[in-house]
């Protein structure tokens, strides 16, 4: 409620919007117990799984993905589920510098 369009990329599992700096990433593939979001420039601070309440472990990468570690094996909801995360300022993406480079470090 009372969000909006956010430019971070969900990747392949989903999309993000944001209410101020706190960014919310809406999957709809769950991707098991690690998932992985290209390009993020803003530093996160902390994220936690909204359906279960579960603090998420974040870990960021020199090329910009922002992995969360310690997911349930098994989506908490059977269609979307969500990770909160409240960022150092409001969620920027990292521009790339050719596409694709993140995945080699040289975003």
């Amino acid at each position: 409620y009372d969000s909006e369009r956010c430019e971070l990329s969900g990747g392949m599992i989903g999309t993000w919007s944001r209410r101020g700096t706190t960014g919310y990433l809406n999957i709809f593939r769950w991707p098991g117990e690690e998932a992985q979001v290209p390009l993020v420039k803003t530093r996160a601070r902390s994220a936690t799984l909204l359906a279960t309440g579960e603090r998420v472990k974040i870990e960021h990468a020199s090329n910009g993905r922002l992995i969360f570690k310690g997911l349930p094996k098994n989506p908490p909801h059977p269609f979307i589920n969500v990770i909160k995360v409240k960022f150092d300022g409001i969620p920027k993406a990292k521009k790339e510098t050719r596409r694709g480079a993140w995945l080699f470090g040289d975003a």
